[in-house]
């Protein structure tokens, strides 16, 4: 199976050519509701549009794309985006959309990422974010790049190496201790815990995207 999938989200935080280079390079995408906007303003469709759709321009032709129409007020159109993507057979994903100009949607989003069993990469105004799960990683970097280790959970043996300011087994979370802007010293660093849920945040180049490189783990 191709694997390059992306989600899109409604928030307005990529620059079109951001969203565009992220969007082409996919082998397919799904866009929630008013996120299909995205897609159209660049001259793109999506490969499936799903939601209540309640926020989608139906004035657009909507023809050649798959659409999945869900009531469910108990799920977010973020939930039900994640969902068709596990039903499709997909182990990870890149969302777009995500930061936009509310903090409710935001948080309600990385909710929804936590529920999901894919694992999530998310395209970010300045950069891309992983979301961790327990376990032990490799993360690709360069010298002197800030790299952000952020508790989406509390998080416990938390260790950090390869940074200018290590960690060693200890637990982060918010309204405790977290690692904001630590540097990178070489092309790797490591990341490992026992419990939790972090978000490793990086920056990004424009020439650097798309990056669909997943860390390994």
């Amino acid at each position: 199976m191709q694997n390059r999938l992306l989600g899109v989200l409604g928030g307005r935080d990529l620059g079109a050519r951001e969203f565009k280079l992220w969007a082409e390079n996919a082998h397919k995408s799904i866009a929630a509701d008013s996120g299909a906007s995205h897609f159209f303003e660049v001259g793109l469709r999506p490969t499936a549009i799903v939601g209540d759709f309640d926020s989608l321009d139906t004035d657009i032709d909507l023809s050649g794309i798959d659409l999945y129409r869900f009531e469910d007020q108990n799920s977010s159109d973020c939930d039900k985006l994640l969902d068709l993507a596990e039903g499709w057979g997909y182990d990870s994903i890149v969302l777009a959309g995500v930061e936009g100009d509310r903090l409710d949607h935001l948080l309600a989003s990385l909710g929804s990422c936590l529920r999901s069993s894919l694992r999530v990469r998310l395209a970010l105004r300045d950069g891309i974010a992983d979301l961790l799960r327990p376990g032990d990683y490799r993360v690709r970097a360069r010298a002197g790049e800030r790299v952000s280790v952020l508790p989406v959970l509390p998080s416990l043996g938390v260790t950090l190496e390869g940074v200018e300011w290590p960690l060693e087994g200890v637990e982060l979370q918010l309204g405790g201790q977290v690692s904001l802007s630590n540097i990178a010293l070489g092309a790797e660093i490591r990341v490992s815990f026992e419990t939790g849920a972090l978000l490793v945040c990086q920056p990004r180049s424009l020439e650097e995207l798309p990056d669909w490189d997943m860390m390994a783990s």
